[in-house]
């Protein structure tokens, strides 16, 4: 009786703490879901009126033209022309200010990094990898009944990739820049930390990732494949999002191994960590 009463125990205990690692999983995805249209909201008057010529007088002619285009003169220039969705969706401000409130990243390639860095157990990540498909689906559902349907069509529009390179050449670029991604989020701060460097740079520092093309229109990477299943399914489009991902899909997952690997090897965590 005593047996099986602690293994009551171990099993409520195992139960409980699923529980509350799903939970707050889901409302770090589901925050980061619901704030990232928004600032893709934001930015849309600015990329609209932004002056991105190069004559002088063009630029004079139009005073909220001239204001935008300062303004997205900060931002990478892959920015003012909607070839950033990473910039959008994995933004390293969002990701920085959500990991301090609920304590994880909501982000699928840095997830499966701290994976096989050793903070995270394989089993914790396919309990939670559920969790980052399905709450971006909902959050993103859930945006599209509340908001006016021109202001939605903006805010969610899918990010659709060219076909014309080779799936293997594309599986390699986005591979390649997901591991850069995640090895700079997760090193820059430890290095500007020891450096007394505000940690908001880090995301200047990301420029050239947020602006790395991965497919021939110079698109650059989402660094998240259920961000690229959630708007194709939202806007209902299978043919440039859902049909053409594989490429995206085990990119990313292959990027946050690598990335993962290289952060243990050669960046490891404290013991005391």
């Amino acid at each position: 009786e005593e047996e099986e009463e602690e293994e009551e125990e171990e099993t409520g205990f195992y139960k409980q703490e699923i529980w509350i690692m799903v939970t707050r999983e889901a409302r770090a995805v589901s925050f980061c879901a619901l704030i990232a249209p928004l600032f893709r909201l934001a930015l849309q008057p600015f990329i609209s009126h932004a002056c991105l010529a190069t004559d002088v007088e063009t630029c004079q002619s139009s005073n909220m033209s001239a204001l935008a285009g300062w303004l997205l003169s900060v931002f990478p220039q892959t920015v003012a022309q909607n070839l950033a969705p990473g910039f959008v969706f994995a933004s390293a401000w969002l990701l920085f200010a959500i990991r301090d409130h609920f304590g994880v990243v909501p982000n699928v390639s840095l997830r499966i990094c701290e994976t096989f860095m050793g903070r995270m157990s394989l089993r914790d990540l396919c309990v939670i990898m559920p969790v980052h498909f399905l709450c971006p689906l909902s959050t993103f559902m859930i945006l599209k009944l509340f908001l006016p349907t021109g202001v939605a069509s903006i805010a969610l529009a899918p990010v659709v990739y060219s076909n014309t390179n080779a799936w293997f050449v594309e599986f390699i670029r986005e591979a390649t820049v997901n591991c850069a991604f995640t090895v700079v989020f997760l090193v820059m701060p430890e290095l500007f930390a020891l450096n007394k460097i505000p940690r908001f740079l880090t995301g200047v520092v990301m420029y050239p990732i947020y602006s790395f093309s991965v497919d021939p229109n110079g698109m650059g990477s989402a660094f998240g494949p259920n961000v690229l299943y959630a708007l194709a399914a939202v806007a209902e489009r299978s043919k440039g999002g859902l049909g053409q991902s594989r490429a995206r899909f085990f990119g990313v997952f292959v990027g946050g191994f690598v990335g993962g690997n290289i952060m243990r090897r050669y960046f490891p965590d404290d013991a005391k960590r």
